[in-house]
């Protein structure tokens, strides 16, 4: 809202009055920022999940097979509970 600070009302109520849809004008402009800003978060949140997230850490089962055969029997003693 654009205000011409020439023509602005002498009348004290009118200038509440103004002032009042200045402040109720910023708040919704304000709220609607604010959902924006929450909805692009989440779209990244879901995004980083997708691409760093824990699906992207398993490991396939090929990759295990394959090192089971090119590492020391040694790797897989912690995997063995110790006999005494």
């Amino acid at each position: 809202m654009s205000i011409d600070l020439a023509s602005l009302p002498d009348d004290v109520e009118a200038l509440h009055a103004l002032i009042g849809d200045l402040v109720r004008e910023r708040d919704s402009a304000r709220a609607e920022a604010e959902a924006e800003i929450a909805r692009l978060r989440g779209i990244l949140k879901t995004l980083q999940r997708m691409q760093f997230g824990r699906r992207s850490e398993r490991l396939d089962p090929d990759q295990l097979q394959l090192a089971s055969r090119t590492w020391p029997p040694i790797w897989w003693s912690w995997k063995r509970p110790r006999t005494q």
